[in-house]
């Protein structure tokens, strides 16, 4: 049985985004706004432009834009996904490399949240464990991968024994 692929957004909807939980109209349309860039994260968030005000190097629009979301959220903070054995080299738009995806966290791997598809460049809202799991299938690792049959027989005792 085939599942449907995760959505991603350019930008999500303030619809979309009321599909976590515990957000109001109010909160979601703040969100959107950041993510559209009409608002700057900076400006949205105070822990996101203090954040900013300690970096040496100014951390990328996708990474103040979490940080910024995060507290409008009432997030615990964001965290990257990184996936065991992923053989991919990931980078949101050429910028520096970054794990597969970027999150809020809510502390349960399947409650809805806002991520981040650093190689689609879009934004995703599904709990980050479900997102895990598809992108294992679709690349054939961790749990999903591939295994490699191994020819054998067995010699005169019974003893299975590779063959070339």
């Amino acid at each position: 049985m085939e599942t449907e692929k995760i959505a991603r957004f350019t930008v999500p909807t303030v619809e979309q985004v009321l599909t976590i939980a515990g957000v109001d109209a109010e909160t979601a349309a703040k969100v959107v706004a950041v993510l559209a860039k009409e608002v700057t994260p900076e400006d949205a968030s105070e822990a996101c432009a203090a954040w900013v005000r300690q970096c040496f190097n100014r951390p990328s629009w996708h990474e103040r834009a979490l940080a910024a979301c995060d507290e409008l959220l009432g997030g615990c903070g964001v965290e990257a996904l990184n996936i065991d054995n992923d053989p991919n080299d990931h980078r949101d738009g050429n910028v520096r490399f970054c794990p597969a995806f970027s999150y809020v966290n809510f502390g349960d791997p399947y409650v809805a949240t806002l991520m981040r598809d650093h190689d689609a460049e879009e934004w995703m809202i599904c709990g980050w464990g479900d997102a895990c799991e598809e992108y294992e299938q679709e690349n054939e690792i961790g749990n999903y991968a591939k295994e490699e049959e191994e020819d054998t027989d067995e010699d005169e005792d019974g003893e299975e024994v590779a063959t070339e």
